[in-house]
């Protein structure tokens, strides 16, 4: 799934950011039947993991969107005091449990850069190429990396997030959000765009996505949302517009829908405490309960 925002570059980077991460799954698959002491991993005491931080200071103004991809790690969006200078900080955690000198050459490769234009700055963090790696053989099991984003970004705000593998969380942002994650939970705050940070007409407020089953959490919306998870729940309170929520098989629930609602699960509760509209409702096998207003 993309982002209603991309250009054809960004569409490019999803699916470079979507190779990667199965890239990264079968490298695991790898050195996991490799190793030749991997069936003994779990006696073997886990070594120190080696870490590398990296941060940042951009210079933006309000009303900008933020364009972060990663093939790997949580992404934690912080906002700035609505009266504070627009400035976008960032800081990246990298970790790896590899040993001597390839832990700080695979920490080394880590590919972090920085873009800006007339309206968007652009964030984006990539591991070298695991097919690259030389891991000596008597590592006790497959190398693994941790990665942690933390982003201020003034409140407002656009957001367009994607993740290969980890969570999304964001505060509270006055612009559109977008936020993909091949499979974590995704939390969102109050999102609230108006004016110049309104979406175009037809385009949600908020389109989250967490396609292996992550939880999607958000609180109130000024707009329309399209939340798709593959098997986790999607909590969601006020919707001021029209709300299209699908999950594969968990709950869903939201606190009041004001415009027409597409409510799907594989499986799980549906729940709308209060509904000004028309509600199409669909559950292979769970309860259903809301309020139609009248």
């Amino acid at each position: 799934m993309r982002c209603f925002s991309q250009t054809s570059a960004s569409a490019t980077w999803r699916e470079y950011v979507g190779s990667r991460f199965l890239l990264l799954q079968v490298l695991a698959a790898t050195l996991l039947i490799a190793s030749p002491a991997s069936a003994f991993a779990d006696a073997t005491p886990a070594p120190p993991r080696v870490s590398v931080d990296r941060s940042g200071e951009l210079r933006v103004n309000n009303g900008m969107t933020l364009h972060l991809n990663a093939d790997l790690g949580n992404v934690r969006i912080e906002t700035l005091p609505q009266n504070a200078a627009p400035t976008v900080r960032y800081s990246v955690h990298i970790e790896t449990d590899a040993v001597g000198p390839t832990a700080q050459h695979m920490l080394g490769q880590y590919a972090l850069t920085t873009r800006e234009t007339v309206d968007s700055v652009f964030i984006s963090g990539a591991l070298p190429n695991p097919m690259l790696y030389t891991v000596p053989r008597h590592l006790p099991r497959n190398v693994q990396f941790w990665v942690q984003f933390v982003v201020t970004v003034p409140a407002n705000f656009n957001l367009d997030i994607a993740t290969g593998a980890g969570e999304i969380t964001t505060g509270d942002v006055s612009g559109w959000v977008c936020l993909l994650s091949q499979g974590g939970d995704i939390s969102a705050g109050r999102i609230t765009p108006s004016g110049a940070l309104a979406p175009r007409p037809g385009r949600p407020a908020a389109k989250i996505v967490s396609e292996q089953g992550g939880h999607i959490t958000l609180k109130d919306v000024a707009g329309d949302v399209d939340a798709f998870t593959g098997g986790g729940h999607i909590l969601a309170g006020s919707i001021e517009g029209n709300a299209k929520l699908v999950t594969g098989g968990g709950n869903i629930r939201a606190t009041r829908i004001r415009g027409t609602a597409n409510l799907q699960t594989a499986g799980g509760n549906i729940a709308v405490g209060e509904a000004d509209a028309y509600v199409g409702v669909h559950t292979a096998g769970g309860q259903i309960d809301f309020v139609a207003n009248d």
